[in-house]
């Protein structure tokens, strides 16, 4: 429990100071090594909020962070029963 709220923060961390890719294959990552984080979507939504789109859900771009969240995090899930 410990661990995973401390890797969370180290996310957080990441979010504000990294560039989208490292953030995005360190998420990946963390939904590989605990069983159903669920606080990738709430990352994704951080991510929107910090660096989303002006003009948000109008243009299109607004929730990108937690839609590309939620399907990795369905994405990850299904592997994650194949290889287990």
């Amino acid at each position: 429990m410990t661990t995973r709220i401390l890797i969370t923060l180290f996310f957080v961390a990441l979010i504000l100071y990294s560039p989208w890719g490292m953030v995005l294959a360190g998420i990946a990552i963390g939904a590989f090594y605990f069983k159903n984080y669920y606080e990738m979507i709430v990352l994704g939504a951080v991510f929107d909020l910090l660096y989303g789109a002006q003009g948000g859900v109008m243009a299109g771009y607004g929730i990108m962070g937690v839609v590309g969240a939620f399907v990795l995090f369905v994405i990850i899930e299904k592997i994650k029963k194949e290889l287990r």
